[in-house]
């Protein structure tokens, strides 16, 4: 009698045992799922180099608006402060679409 209660403790440690570790699997698995996405987010941004590229054309943009400004001797300030305007819009909105999680804009 004594040996039969021992075997059904030890039956309902064994499904208790397996029943909470069931449990840690699968929340380990969330965690994994979710350090996975976090790694992905963190590696698909757009590399330093297209960085510099974007304001370094942006600055070749202007400086060419502004020099053929000062051939012309014209002071065409509105279309200037337009084309900064374009340029600096057209930046923020590509920094905040690369920062998934952050800014104004939330990309899915």
């Amino acid at each position: 009698m004594q040996k039969c209660i021992q075997c059904k403790k030890c039956a309902c440690w064994k499904s208790l045992k397996r029943w909470i570790f069931s449990d840690f699997r699968e929340l380990n698995e969330v965690i994994d799922l979710h350090a996975e996405r976090m790694l992905v987010g963190m590696r698909s941004r757009i590399p330093l180099v297209i960085w510099i590229g974007l304001f370094g054309l942006a600055m070749l943009g202007m400086a060419a608006v502004g020099y053929q400004s000062a051939l012309w001797a014209t002071r065409r300030l509105p279309v200037m402060l337009a084309l900064v305007l374009a340029f600096s819009v057209a930046l923020l909105l590509i920094a905040d679409l690369d920062r998934e999680h952050e800014g104004l804009l939330r990309a899915s």
